[in-house]
């Protein structure tokens, strides 16, 4: 087991490193005499997280390893990197992971590996650096990414990306800190297509914080586009997560997983009187609270594709809410009169 190891002369949580402990039987842990096994590439900066969260992969059955960690300390600031052993204690330099995405969205350490080995894709659950709110210590949306072992292994390539969990698909106001179903080598091939991700979900709490687990499948690819109603409070469009007592209105159409050619990201958002929700182009939801992707629409209607416009409407209630009617049923159309975008009509 590697474990974040905390030096205890510097400040809290300050320049960590990583040891190792060894175990027969998963309850009673060794630590290796001479830890730690990998440090902090700078050894000099001491006011910032230094070296930490591990995961591993085993190659070769036997003690040779891949391990991811953070390391803060280069001019690369907070990054993932890679480092080999064939004992488990002794390790080679280490490798720049690839943080670049196809979807544009930044990728952040504190992530989980899993290996196919029938096709060779490295899967990687992956925080999303750019969603995170001020004043909350953790992320809210991380994605799930795949790419070639051979880019991995050679710091090159891009991530593709294959879905995201975020507030507005769990409901939580923070989502982190995920892990991979794996075999006890590393291997997520057992249980493919299903790919099961674990995570912490709650507040900004630390003491909130809950196990939970969601699971992708490739098909279909896409979510559907729901409208809810409770009254008082009006309507919540989304993909994902509502609280209990709304109930479902019509399904407006269907949003892609992750990019497709000629769509863009469509935001979930909340306003901060902590009731009305709504759509939005905007990452930021327009000084309102993110949630994080609900889905990839269409910016224009495909020739190939069956499509229906989606307008966002608002009454004289404040009820935020989207329609395929272009005069939003009798209420304002917003976003100047234009469609947020063209969502499939079929999943």
């Amino acid at each position: 087991m590697y474990y974040t190891a905390t030096n205890t002369t510097a400040g809290a949580g300050t320049a960590n490193s990583i040891g190792v402990a060894f175990s027969n039987d998963g309850i009673s842990w060794v630590k290796y005499s001479k830890n730690p096994v990998i440090t902090q590439q700078d050894p000099s900066k001491v006011d910032v997280y230094g070296a930490g969260q591990a995961a591993t992969y085993n190659y070769d059955g036997k003690s040779g390893l891949y391990l991811f960690y953070t390391d803060d300390t280069t001019s690369n600031g907070r990054r993932v990197w890679l480092r080999s052993t064939t004992d488990g204690i002794h390790f080679g330099s280490p490798t720049l992971i690839s943080n670049t995405s196809s979807d544009d969205i930044a990728l952040c350490p504190n992530d989980d590996f899993a290996y196919d080995w029938k096709t060779g894709y490295f899967y990687g659950a992956i925080e999303s650096c750019d969603f995170q709110r001020a004043g909350e210590s953790v992320h809210y949306q991380f994605g799930l990414y795949r790419i070639t072992g051979a880019d991995l292994l050679k710091g090159q390539g891009a991530w593709e990306p294959l879905g995201y969990i975020n507030s507005a698909m769990t409901g939580f106001s923070v989502n982190h800190s995920p892990g991979l179903r794996r075999d006890g080598f590393g291997n997520s091939t057992a249980w493919l297509p299903l790919v099961s991700v674990y995570f912490a979900g709650g507040t900004n709490d630390p003491s909130t914080w809950n196990l939970s687990t969601v699971g992708w499948v490739p098909s279909p690819n896409t979510f559907a586009l729901n409208r809810y109603v409770q009254y008082p409070y009006g309507h919540w469009v989304s993909t994902g997560y509502v609280d209990p007592g709304y109930t479902l209105e019509s399904t407006l159409g269907y949003l892609y997983m992750t990019q497709m050619p000629g769509t863009r990201p469509i935001y979930s958002c909340q306003l901060l009187d902590g009731i009305h929700h709504f759509l939005s182009m905007d990452q930021g939801c327009e000084s309102q609270l993110p949630l994080g992707v609900a889905g990839w629409i269409y910016l224009a209607p495909p020739q190939d594709v069956n499509t229906v416009a989606i307008y966002r409407c608002n009454n004289v209630n404040g009820d935020h809410f989207a329609s395929t009617d272009p005069k939003c049923e009798g209420t304002t159309v917003e976003n100047q009169g234009n469609p947020l975008g063209y969502a499939r009509t079929s999943p």
